[in-house]
């Protein structure tokens, strides 16, 4: 395999992991945990994951790339793909509007909890760029285990295993983001704990 198949593979699997996911994936988790055992299930437990799909997930990517090029042609690409802050704040308010959604329906705030978590940690991010860096990738999967363990305490079960598995595909997106270059590993732990933190403050405070 070539060095060049090899950041192929690690940008896809970035890609495919992004945090952006983070806020759709805990709400049908929650959905599921929560409605998932009615007979009929609620309309909802379809509408809103397509919802907070559309708002979380699509929205600030495509405005991002609108973005991106109706400045194709003031910057060069490196500069471009350089300017964070204007996505950031898309992204923030993307995250924000789905959270006023999930609070209009009267969802369970353990369910947009979630959702919460990603508005907190991307403030985090943009205040800390001023002095130092971590990774949104590694904050997503602390979040993850962060919310894990949240729920083993307030529901009394065993998530070892779920823990192993997060902790594991953490270790492999890290490596990932360390091997293209974007983070150190200094940041890719200091991303992992700033959202296992905030991940799990957020589900015992709920």
């Amino acid at each position: 395999m070539t060095q060049q198949q090899k950041k192929q593979y690690a940008r896809t699997l970035c890609k495919i992991c992004h945090p952006l996911f983070f806020p759709l994936c805990g709400t049908v988790c929650g959905l599921t945990i929560f409605f998932g055992q009615l007979h009929p299930m609620p309309p909802f437990m379809y509408e809103i994951p397509l919802i907070m799909l559309i708002i979380t997930v699509l929205m600030p990517i495509s405005m991002t790339i609108l973005y991106r090029r109706a400045y194709a042609d003031v910057y060069p690409e490196k500069d471009i793909k350089r300017m964070t802050d204007i996505p950031h704040i898309i992204v923030l308010f993307c995250l924000f509007f789905g959270y006023i959604i999930q609070k209009i329906i009267f969802l369970p705030h353990i369910i947009s909890c979630m959702t919460a978590t990603s508005i907190i940690i991307l403030l985090l991010h943009i205040i800390a760029q001023q002095w130092c860096n971590f990774s949104l990738h590694s904050s997503a999967w602390g979040a993850v285990v962060g919310v894990l363990i949240g729920y083993s305490l307030l529901f009394i079960y065993d998530p070892v295993w779920w823990i192993c598995l997060t902790v594991a595909l953490w270790g492999i997106i890290g490596s990932c983001q360390i091997f293209l270059h974007r983070h150190t590993l200094s940041e890719v732990i200091l991303g992992f704990l700033t959202g296992f933190s905030v991940a799990l403050i957020a589900v015992l405070v709920s």
